[in-house]
Order: structure tokens, then sequence, then C-alpha cells
């Protein structure tokens, strides 16, 4: 079974019926965070999955675009999982309600969730990362440490069966 359909079911259900279209790949697009954020710049809905150098598989749903801000942004829809050091289950952390850090991207990074740390962050060489314990999730540590090389970066877009991503 792909990924794909173990996660589909932690869908929201307006984003079930929706195709998935592969918007950026470090193994295709390359390690320029600039690059990442122009190739997503017309992508809402999204799914970010990580594996790490020991083989975990995590990541999140995003509801917004991952467009450079300077505060926090997206929907208490966004929530992080991780599919275990096994990866075989999908363990899922959705907000918690305790605050509205569900997205952030700047210049050096983006990341989900805060309070004290990010739940998820990926530094701007996309090639690190840490995860945390935060309040938006109350996620534990989705990879296999707290401080992570990146061994596989995707971002799939959400799409209507019409819609293209160029």
């Amino acid at each position: 079974m792909c990924i794909r359909d173990r996660y589909m079911g932690f869908l929201p259900s307006f984003y079930k019926t929706k195709s998935w279209s592969l918007a950026y790949s470090r193994t295709r697009d390359g390690t320029s965070l600039h690059s990442l954020y122009r190739n997503l710049k017309n992508v809402r809905e999204n799914v970010l999955v990580l594996r790490d150098s020991k083989g975990v598989i995590f990541g999140a749903f995003c509801t917004e675009a991952w467009i450079p801000s300077r505060s926090f942004f997206g929907t208490g829809e966004t929530f992080l999982f991780t599919f275990g050091e096994k990866n075989d289950h999908i363990e899922v952390f959705h907000w918690s309600s305790k605050n509205l850090f569900f997205m952030f991207a700047d210049f050096d990074g983006f990341g989900l969730g805060a309070d004290p740390d990010f739940g998820l962050f990926v530094d701007k060489e996309l090639l690190k990362g840490r995860s945390a314990r935060c309040a938006t999730y109350e996620n534990a540590i989705l990879a296999s440490a707290f401080e992570f090389e990146i061994s596989k970066l995707e971002i799939w877009a959400l799409v209507d069966d019409i819609v293209r991503i160029s």
C-alpha cells in the first residue's frame, strides 16, 4: 500500500476527492528554497512528505500555499503525521486549539507549529530539519531524532482533476 492510500483516511472530507500532483521534489527540482517557493506559488492545499536519513517517513497536510511571510498562516485543518520508526503505522497530530501557529515560511526555512519550538522545521538548504513537541499540535518528535538529515523531500499538490500545476 502506498503512502497516499494509508494517508487518505486522515484528510478532511473535502480533500479526499482531489488528485495528487507532485509540485516539488528535491531530487527533481534541487535544494533551493527559492525554487521550492516558486514551484509552490500557485499551490494551496498540499502534503509535505519527508524521509530522514534513518528511513522514517513523516510530514504534514497544509491548507495554504508556502509563501514567505513575517507571521504564521494556515488553518486548523493543518496537521502533522509520522509513520513511526518502522513505517508500519501512521500517527496523526491535529490542531490542539492552544494557538494559531499553523504554518511559517521565510528565507531561512519553513515549518509548522510552535511553542516552544517548531513541530517540524526544514532549513533553507532543504537538507536538515528538526522536530520537537509543540503546543500547536501536541505532537511527538516526528523524525528519528530532534535534529535530522533529510534524504527525501516532496510536496504534493491536492488539485481538482481539471487543474494542472505548471
